[in-house]
């Protein structure tokens, strides 16, 4: 699969002229007129910011500590309208705004092209992020959910995947991810995984396009597809579970065990879009089940975010199927209530499930210490539908022999 090279680093330029009028284009659901800004690859010395246009004017990224002090300049060059600006040697955990201005364009609507970005923590620092999926279908309801996302102010945005229905294209994504999700994302880091939608008639293709990702995944995958970061005192994995079951079993597994041995005593997340543990439409994963989950339960993976199925679904601790405690057991949870239509509850709840909730659309939050985990869920109309808190136990977990015995 052809994979486009996005990688266009630029250095920060100190001491230049921030311009008096920085030009701003109109954005609404049906003609979005811009596709961004976008925060990616957050890191504690710097982010990349992408955007898309209809034209090929030279820019410049006007950048500043929040609240005043040093200003610097960055000069961008599209290459057929995309432009993507590497911003480096900043500090951790510090807030920078900055503004877009495009060269040749009048100023038309204020506030677009500028936002506020707070850099990775060092590990002993605090965050936030969000997680959902299963969203981008274009009604209302998914934009109006959407605009309850920036109150949380994040520093992470995880999506479980299906970014763009029904087929995961191009065309799709002015009005079904960057309009809904201009002010969450100006502002806060986007971190996708693919669902069965953005994939299976493109290969992913177009997502792995819009998105400047990770490229760590095992080393005869498609970059991005699968890929790992870490951030504060977490690490974060992201699983394509498209993937067929010969790639899971001979590249992903393998790749997986290394990551996750390598993540020492962080929290450790991993989303992907097909559930393991789950009661709605679909079933869980099978292969996701037999080859993946026992690699979770030997490093104890904190907990796990998937979508597929529209609802929000939150396990007890589960290791060798069966329920354990927060020191011993991995948290399922399935947030894929993003915007398309809810789906039904397929009967009785497994004893595996603490929690099934389809009542309406919704989105998880989850603040990250380095001594607790605090998750919530927060519905359309602004309640809290569930929330709950994982503590650090110190030293290793069981394995899973002992509990099972």
């Amino acid at each position: 699969m052809e994979h486009r090279s996005k990688k266009l680093p630029l250095i920060i330029v100190a001491g230049i002229v921030i311009p008096s009028t920085a030009v701003v284009l109109t954005r609404d659901r049906d003609d979005p007129g811009l596709n961004g800004p976008m925060v990616q690859m957050l890191t504690t010395e710097g982010f990349t910011l992408v955007w898309e246009g209809a034209g090929e004017e030279p820019a410049r990224v006007a950048l500043r500590t929040a609240g005043g002090g040093g200003e610097w300049e960055v000069p961008v060059t599209p290459q057929e309208g995309r432009y993507e600006v590497v911003l480096e040697g900043l500090s951790p955990a510090t807030v920078y705004e900055y503004r877009i201005s495009l060269e040749g364009t009048e100023p038309r609507e204020a506030g677009v092209l500028q936002g506020k970005v707070r850099t990775a923590p060092l590990p002993g620092g605090s965050f936030r992020f969000l997680v959902f999926g299963d969203s981008g279908d274009g009604r209302d309801i998914q934009y109006q959910l959407a605009a309850r996302m920036p109150a949380y102010e994040p520093d992470l945005v995880i999506h479980t995947g299906d970014l763009i229905y029904p087929d995961g294209a191009t065309e799709g994504y002015p009005r079904k991810f960057y309009a809904p999700y201009a002010d969450l994302i100006r502002n806060a880091a986007v971190y996708p995984c693919l669902g069965n939608h953005d994939f299976d008639d493109t290969a992913g293709v177009p997502m792995l396009n819009a998105f400047v990702l990770p490229e760590n995944g095992p080393e005869s995958s498609v970059p991005e597809r699968h890929y790992w970061f870490d951030f504060g005192d977490a690490r974060f994995v992201c699983i394509d579970s498209d993937a067929l079951f010969a790639e899971l079993r001979d590249q992903v597994a393998p790749w997986l065990d290394a990551v996750l041995a390598s993540a020492g005593d962080r929290w450790k997340f991993v989303y992907f879009h097909h559930p393991v543990c789950t009661n709605g439409k679909y079933t869980p994963s099978g292969k996701m089940l037999e080859l993946i989950v026992p690699i979770f339960e030997r490093y104890h993976v904190t907990a796990t975010f998937s979508g597929h199925n529209h609802m929000y679904e939150r396990s007890h601790p589960v290791l060798a199927g069966r329920v354990t405690t927060p020191d011993r057991g991995t948290v399922y949870i399935t947030s894929g209530a993003g915007g398309n239509p809810l789906y039904d509850i397929r009967g009785e709840k497994p004893e595996t499930l603490y929690l099934q909730d389809n009542s309406q659309h919704s989105f998880t939050v989850v603040d990250v210490t380095p001594q607790a985990l605090s998750f919530r869920q927060i519905g359309l109309d602004g309640s809290t539908m569930d929330e709950f808190v994982i503590e650090k136990v110190p030293g290793p977990p069981e394995s899973p022999g002992a509990a099972a015995g």
